[in-house]
């Protein structure tokens, strides 16, 4: 069957034969921008500076310069054209916003340790935390919830908090709880419940303990007046 060749607008229009019949097959006159050809068997060929197609023929420069020609009916255009065209713009980039931390029952600093009264504030649990730290967010909504005083350390921005942290719990990131005198890497709802259990019994003793003194001092002091 006879390969015909006309010239439509800005495009050539060649007929295939497939098993026994024409089928039309649209040509692009080039692409000067392109830098690929596929071929219908799946390869690619690089070009430099586009190609153009001359009735049969695709002519291109190969990256190296090197004038070279390929049979138009061994190209795939549509794929060709895919290839060539350029990537979509990336989307820009959503700021996300901090999770709002929960106002704690107490949080102290440098400054308001100085001039609290240590009979009034005493919290047993401190947390070392940063700004970013969802985990962090979490042990404090606990506390929080729970109504127990703490003390929120931005171990970022509180000069020596690092230092004290690392020597507190070794090896470990944020949040560092530290309840009485034990510390939790990381934080657990359970065991924290099982730490300040532990807590509550030893301050009610000591608690105790003043009170039974005081009550002591107070009848020594009225039996030597009386």
């Amino acid at each position: 069957m006879k390969w015909i060749v006309c010239l439509l607008s800005a495009s050539l229009l060649s007929f295939v034969a497939t098993d026994g019949f024409a089928r039309a097959e649209e040509v692009p006159a080039g692409d000067p921008e392109a830098g690929i050809l596929v071929m219908k068997d799946g390869s690619r060929v690089d070009v430099r500076d586009g190609f153009e197609v001359d009735g049969r023929k695709v002519t291109f420069h190969s990256p190296s310069g090197v004038f070279s020609v390929l049979r138009a009916s061994e190209v795939d255009f549509e794929a060709t054209e895919l290839a060539n065209r350029p990537p979509p713009p990336e989307p820009e980039p959503t700021s996300v916003e901090p999770e709002p931390r929960p106002e704690p029952v107490l949080i102290l600093t440098d400054a308001t340790i100085a001039k609290a009264d240590p009979d009034v504030i005493s919290p047993r649990v401190t947390l070392y935390v940063t700004d970013w730290c969802s985990v962090c967010r979490s042990a404090e909504r606990f506390f929080h919830g729970a109504g127990v005083p703490f003390r929120a350390i931005d171990v970022e921005t509180m000069p020596g908090a690092q230092a004290e942290k690392d020597r507190i719990s070794p090896g470990c990131g944020v949040p560092v709880i530290l309840i009485g005198s034990e510390s939790m890497c990381g934080f657990s709802e359970g065991r924290a419940r099982r730490l300040l259990a532990q807590l509550r019994p030893a301050e009610s003793s000591a608690e105790d303990g003043s009170r039974s003194s005081l009550s002591e001092g107070q009848e020594a002091a009225s039996r030597e007046s009386g």
